[in-house]
């Protein structure tokens, strides 16, 4: 049996206020990192960004590398701190 399909959500609604979402790209500082680039819509919606927020961490083990010193899990990723 296949691994369950992610859930596709619906865009948010555009802010409210009045304020028209435009794509933009932006640099994200990180000492000591090449720095990545967020391209998106903004401005974001509260939900958006806590949607956001929320599938950067689910997506941890696939960006971050674990610190040499660092145990793996069963899964083969570093567990996570409570």
């Amino acid at each position: 049996m296949g691994a369950k399909a992610a859930e596709v959500l619906p865009p948010p609604p555009p802010p409210a206020g009045g304020s028209t979402p435009i794509m933009r790209e932006v640099q994200i500082p990180l000492p000591g990192a090449p720095w990545p680039i967020l391209k998106a819509s903004m401005p974001f919606t509260r939900e958006a960004w806590d949607r956001f927020l929320k599938t950067l961490v689910f997506m941890e083990d696939a960006f971050v590398e674990p610190k040499k010193d660092e145990p793996k899990n069963a899964e083969g990723s570093a567990p996570k701190e409570s």
